[in-house]
């Protein structure tokens, strides 16, 4: 439901907005890139329903690896500064996204590997994407990966038919997730367009970072040391990323 008010509230905006209408092979880009965002976070909201966290968090943020290499392979050349910026975030992205103390079996921890190397794949291949649609433009971009998204969950709920009574009075917190979604979506289309992918799909990765200090500041969960010293890290590597 989150990603059907996405997709209205981008068709809305095209609507309104009118703007020019892209090609057929940059549509198909964001199509993809949907699809493998659906299959991102199939994989990690899977791994954190078996209570692995610790685990899945830290290996699905290293997808960023994949647009670094995309990046060097079409010629992108991060400054040194840039490099160690990299560097300090994907450490602090790994150490930040740790969940101390957590004991887990043998089964579980392989399944959490499995679903987390899945979840990685999806994250980094949909920043390649995201940037190869980018030429489609922010909203018509954003709007095809929507849709794609939208085909892969519309297929997983014909096939498991979840039940969905208690979604009714939940509307408004999904539709806040659905704008938030497709405006950081977005946002990022707007930011693979204008700087390195290999830079900005670091910063991107940050999310474990925002999450952790929500938890703090709203649902008054202690952070530890170790994840402290990670968002710092973190955050020191996205101010030399942006100095570089």
């Amino acid at each position: 439901m989150s990603q059907l008010f996405g997709a209205l509230l981008l068709a809305a905006a095209i609507l309104v907005l009118r703007p020019d209408r892209p090609e057929a092979g940059e549509w198909l880009w964001g199509l993809a890139g949907g699809v493998s965002l659906a299959v991102g976070l199939g994989a990690l909201y899977g791994g954190l329903a078996r209570g692995v966290m610790s685990i899945v968090s830290p290996i699905s943020a290293t997808g960023a690896a994949i647009p670094i290499v995309y990046g060097l392979a079409t010629g992108e050349r991060p400054s040194v500064l840039q490099w160690l910026g990299i560097a300090l975030a994907l450490a602090g992205i790994v150490i930040v996204s740790r969940q101390p103390g957590v004991a887990v079996a043998r089964s579980e921890r392989a399944a959490g590997i499995g679903l987390a190397l899945v979840a990685a794949a999806g994250f980094g291949t949909f920043f390649v994407l995201a940037d190869l649609a980018e030429g489609a433009g922010v909203l018509h971009a954003t709007f095809a990966q929507r849709i794609g998204l939208l085909v892969i969950v519309a297929a997983v709920v014909v096939a498991t038919r979840p039940a969905v009574a208690g979604a009714r009075g939940r509307l408004l917190p999904l539709l806040a997730i659905g704008v938030l979604d497709t405006s950081a979506t977005g946002l990022y289309v707007a930011a693979a367009g204008e700087g390195l992918t290999s830079v900005v799909s670091v910063v991107a990765s940050l999310y474990p970072a925002f999450t952790i200090a929500f938890a703090f500041a709203l649902l008054h969960e202690r952070l530890a040391r170790p994840q402290a010293a990670g968002a710092g890290g973190a955050l020191a590597g996205v101010g030399l990323m942006a100095a570089g």
